[in-house]
């Protein structure tokens, strides 16, 4: 992963992060991408039902991509692709009301939709001590910045707004 000029000065700590959360955008884009492709075929292969275990799938994500990666690394995005497995339809509930009526989540990109669970999941139900200390703006910065590698000026922008929208004054931070 190619680390952003300013990144590197900062902590192990917010470098490991930020390398967990590419790889998580990248295993809950490839899982949405999946469900999709099975929810409009009825495809009968062998690999695309075993990868419906989420257990497996996940596994396989980590043994197949991030074989060489930090414990820490493996450790957070275990912890964030977990959380939005377990979580997805109360992450999904959450983030509708905060959505436009006429653009609900389904139409949305599925890259966008996958920074869209993970933010959301980290931001309210995320429950480690560093964070749940981390500041609206500092969450929202790391997400941008690992959105800057996977989306458009625009997409970015939407996330932007939406990430500040679900941050106001801080509420639900990290208490599920």
């Amino acid at each position: 992963m190619k680390v952003p000029p300013k990144a590197k000065r900062l902590t192990k700590t917010y470098d490991y992060r930020m390398q967990a959360r590419s790889y998580a955008v990248q295993a809950v884009y490839q899982r949405l991408t999946l469900q999709e492709a099975t929810e409009q075929t009825e495809v009968d292969n062998v690999e695309l039902s075993a990868s419906r275990d989420d257990a497996v799938w996940l596994q396989a994500f980590v043994e197949g991509y991030m074989a060489d990666s930090d414990k820490d690394v493996v450790s957070f995005f275990r912890s964030l692709c977990g959380g939005v497995i377990a979580q997805r339809t109360d992450i999904e509930a959450r983030l509708l009301p905060l959505l436009h009526v006429d653009w609900p989540l389904v139409k949305m990109v599925l890259v966008v939709r996958a920074f869209l669970l993970l933010g959301a999941w980290e931001w309210f139900y995320g429950d480690d001590a560093e964070q749940a200390t981390l500041p609206p703006p500092q969450f929202i910065k790391a997400w941008l910045t690992v959105a800057d590698g996977f989306c458009d000026k625009k997409e970015v922008s939407f996330l932007n707004a939406f990430f500040h929208k679900m941050t106001e004054g801080g509420a639900n931070h990290g208490t599920g």
